[in-house]
């Protein structure tokens, strides 16, 4: 399998029956209210959130993996990087010796992120969605299937296993991901570890999902320097993006930002300007603002996957005509006429700062 790695086993009992004392605790996460969540039908316990500000988070990547000798208590306990939970004191110790017991398996690793606990009940299911943003790009997920039956299924990019009580397994979340919990399997209970884990997070391969450009400045300089050095008309104009108009129209709704990335390196992006067409208020429109691709990975289908995920995306939105434009010196029209783009305008450009 390409998208699983059962990595161990644990006893779930010393949990479950610390778990047993504190039920009111259930349904206090968060992420299964907010609107369109796939997890609805589930239930989560939060014990450790990272609240790390999103230039620490794109710093991290670059630091040392090292490994965590601590206990769980002084990683988690009165740490200044997280947002520790009442049920993390009162699962302790049992959640604590879980948790590195997970880790314990992992090799060299870097950051701890979040903990949580998620429970389905008979017959529920958790929709099928892909973990995406800058803090699931740092981070891997890791699950102890606490209590289930053979009807706990978890799907993922294609594939599927059956975890059965005290397996512990790391999944790609960077796929598309399910689970079904048929009703003759009883609750289903997972323990969720989420590690920064370099030889797991080179199993992820070529993956395509949204991001917001907010995030993204540091990590994509490189590109947009690449990209300017690239196919810029006009060289003597320094590149020095807008950040605010930018922010302003990732504010307002109108910016679709679409990448693919190789593991976690960022290796392009397409983003789009989304709104209703001043001429045709009825219909939603994107003109793309920007498309880049590294050149080393250029010679595949990385690209062409790329334009197809975001109408993908465009489409599921509302969004009735593409546009994309093109230099005239590269090969990217000639894409596009492959991928079934009619050729509806000409654009020219004129220096008034010129004579002659």
């Amino acid at each position: 399998m390409n998208n699983f790695r059962v990595i161990g086993k644990l006893d779930p009992a010393p949990l479950l029956e610390r778990l047993s004392h504190h039920q009111a605790h259930w349904g206090q996460g968060g992420r299964e209210y907010y609107e369109g969540s796939a997890h609805a039908q589930a239930q989560s316990i939060m014990i450790r959130w990272v609240k790390l500000p999103t230039e620490d988070l794109v710093a991290a990547q670059g630091e040392d993996h090292r490994r965590i000798a601590t206990s769980l208590a002084a990683r988690v306990l009165n740490d200044t990087k997280s947002v520790d939970h009442p049920a993390a004191h009162l699962l302790m110790p049992e959640i604590g010796e879980a948790v590195m017991s997970v880790l314990e398996r992992l090799g060299a690793i870097g950051d701890l992120g979040h903990v949580m606990l998620t429970r389905l009940p008979a017959g529920g299911a958790i929709a099928a969605h892909v973990d995406e943003g800058i803090y699931a790009n740092l981070y891997d997920r890791f699950h102890v299937c606490l209590a289930g039956g053979p009807g706990n299924i978890f799907r993922c990019g294609g594939e599927e296993i059956h975890p059965e009580p005290g397996d512990i397994f790391w999944f790609n979340h960077k796929r598309e991901h399910s689970v079904e919990n048929l009703v003759e399997s009883g609750e289903r209970i997972h323990l969720i570890v989420d590690v920064m884990a370099p030889h797991f997070t080179e199993l992820r391969g070529i993956y395509y999902q949204a991001e917001r450009v907010s995030d993204l400045w540091d990590e994509a300089e490189p590109l947009l320097q690449a990209h300017y050095a690239e196919i810029a008309h006009y060289q003597d104009i320094p590149l020095d993006p807008d950040k605010d108009a930018y922010r302003a129209l990732e504010a307002a709704g109108q910016l679709r930002c679409y990448t693919v990335r190789d593991r976690a390196r960022l290796a392009g992006y397409v983003v789009f300007i989304v709104r209703q067409n001043m001429h045709y208020k009825g219909s939603l429109q994107a003109n793309q603002d920007v498309l880049f691709v590294l050149p080393e990975y250029r010679a595949g289908l990385i690209g062409i996957r790329l334009i197809k995920e975001a109408e993908r995306r465009l489409a599921a939105q509302g969004v009735q005509v593409v546009y994309h434009h093109a230099k005239r010196t590269n090969k990217v029209g000639e894409l596009l006429g492959r991928l079934g783009y009619d050729l509806v305008d000409e654009i020219r450009a004129k220096r008034l700062d010129r004579k002659g």
